[in-house]
């Protein structure tokens, strides 16, 4: 439909590898350049095709989260992926497990990759998976994930939970206290960084999060569009750089706003923030 409209260029967020190889070959043979965001679809044959594309390495995300789990003796984990399967959720469990990996710690017998990919429940002495769960990236499915959890596994049978956005965090806050139970008494990770979790760090009723800033992932296509139909060399397959805080150093980060637009632009003009795609801080995605 976008392709019989005549639209000038076509940015997709996409969700399935095979569909987005198809939608980039229409749009390469309809003459319209076409923009990846969010997911990576470096796997697909002809996505060097793509025009560009700006996304997060959720891996390292996910790396920065186990790191900080790690280093807090948190073994007894539950994993609450937004979608089973779909890549940027699986690429965030296996960035967690490989920092156990990575560290030499016991994980099962298993790879990290072979963890992440079958997810099994249990593990190894150093890294358990008590249990492994999707809450659609939304509050209220991880709310009632949750909320059952903790009656199965009971407030003893798990130290920690890595929970892949902040939407899902808020829903699982809700169940840990509706249970009367403490958030602050558990290690509760994610990798999203908007602006309230900035307080929850800040104030410790989660232990740590990732800034991924939308507004900034949103400008950097801006720039490579902008390149793009000005016929400009432009970098076209980029990671944005990734800001990991926790509630011991949350005070000492330069965090990017997520949805706060007039808070983001304030920082951008005041030169607070690295915005520009060619600086080194922005990172090439090796796998194109």
């Amino acid at each position: 439909d976008f392709i019989i409209s005549g639209y000038d260029a076509i940015i997709v967020i996409q969700n399935n590898a095979n569909t987005t190889s198809e939608c980039i070959a229409k749009a390469k043979d309809a003459g319209i350049p076409y923009f990846g965001a969010a997911h990576d679809f470096s796997s697909v044959d002809n996505a060097t095709d793509a025009a560009g594309s700006v996304g997060y390495n959720f891996v390292q995300s996910g790396i920065y989260a186990g790191e900080d789990a790690l280093a807090r003796g948190i073994k007894k984990v539950i994993m609450i992926e937004g979608v089973l399967g779909q890549g940027s959720a699986g690429a965030q469990s296996l960035g967690f497990i490989q920092a156990y990996e990575d560290a030499g710690k016991d994980i099962g017998g298993m790879t990290a990759v072979e963890f992440a990919t079958e997810k099994p429940q249990g593990g190894g002495e150093d890294l358990e998976m008590v249990a492994w769960a999707s809450g659609n990236w939304m509050a209220d499915p991880a709310k009632k994930i949750m909320t059952d959890l903790l009656v199965s596994l009971g407030p003893d049978g798990w130290d920690g939970a890595y929970v892949q956005n902040d939407e899902m965090m808020e829903g699982v806050i809700q169940a840990i206290e509706e249970a009367g139970l403490n958030p602050s008494d558990y290690w509760l990770g994610a990798s999203n960084g908007k602006e309230k979790a900035w307080d929850w760090v800040a104030n410790g009723t989660t232990t740590m999060d990732v800034s991924q800033s939308a507004a900034l992932e949103g400008e950097a296509l801006y720039q490579q569009i902008k390149a793009y139909f000005k016929g400009e060399e432009y970098r076209k397959y980029i990671h944005p750089y990734l800001t990991p805080f926790n509630t011991e150093d949350i005070a000492e980060k330069t965090l990017v706003p997520f949805s706060d637009i007039d808070e983001y632009i304030s920082q951008r003009n005041s030169g607070k923030l690295v915005y520009d795609i060619n600086d080194p801080k922005f990172l090439d995605n090796e796998g194109y």
